[in-house]
């Protein structure tokens, strides 16, 4: 434990680690918005989320890894 606290490890990974990106949400948010109907603002509303919030994080074309924090 001590050698990897020395080496930096445990603040930082050891190699760059790129961002994970999800599938099935994206997916299963496209079902809902186009085949099923749901508006941006109900879907929005279940995630409590903001719907710009929403668009920004779920609804494709729209997705950004912007650092911008969210608004509660």
């Amino acid at each position: 434990m001590v050698e990897m606290s020395a080496l930096g490890y445990r603040t930082a990974e050891p190699v760059e680690v790129e961002p994970e990106r999800p599938t099935r949400i994206p997916a299963l948010v496209d079902t809902l918005l186009s085949e099923r109907g749901l508006a941006i603002d109900e879907a929005a509303a279940c995630a409590r989320l903001l719907p710009e919030d929403f668009k920004r994080l779920y609804v494709a074309g729209d997705r950004s890894l912007s650092p911008e924090p969210l608004r509660r």
